[in-house]
This record gives C-alpha cells, sequence and structure tokens, in this order.
C-alpha cells in the first residue's frame, strides 16, 4: 500500500542549481522530502514552478554534476 497525502510538504531539504530543460536556461530543483520540483525565474523576478513529481521514496540529498564530453556551451 502507498499512502499519498493532500497537501504538498512546504519545508525545503535541498537545493540544487543548474539548467537542466536546456541550455542557458537557470532553473533550480528542490527537494520536499518525498517529493522534487522544478522552478525557474521569470522575466519579472517571480519563481514559476515547471513541474513537481512525487517519489517512491525520501530524497536526502542532490547536487549537479555534468557529464563527461558534454560542451559546456551548446550552439
Amino acid at each position: 500500500m502507498y499512502a499519498l497525502t493532500l497537501q504538498r510538504s512546504a519545508a525545503i531539504n535541498c537545493v540544487a542549481y543548474g539548467n537542466f530543460s536546456g541550455p542557458k536556461l537557470h532553473e533550480i530543483v528542490v527537494a520536499h522530502g518525498k517529493s522534487i520540483e522544478l522552478l525557474r525565474p521569470d522575466a519579472a523576478g517571480k519563481v514559476q514552478s515547471l513541474c513537481h513529481m512525487e517519489c517512491f521514496g525520501l530524497v536526502r540529498s542532490m547536487v549537479t554534476f555534468r557529464l563527461p564530453g558534454f560542451a559546456a556551451y551548446v550552439r
């Protein structure tokens, strides 16, 4: 059995900064206990949620990394 709560957790456990959905996009991934959320700041300076995903487990840490052989800038 798997239990889901009706309200999302407000506390942020850990944060990772990078460009996850495309090159040269500044985005933030935050972990809320059992879920992860992708955030992106807009032109007005407000943060918009792009995606929220429930995980089957507890997220305790996150880190950004670059795969070897990938260029830093895609043209």
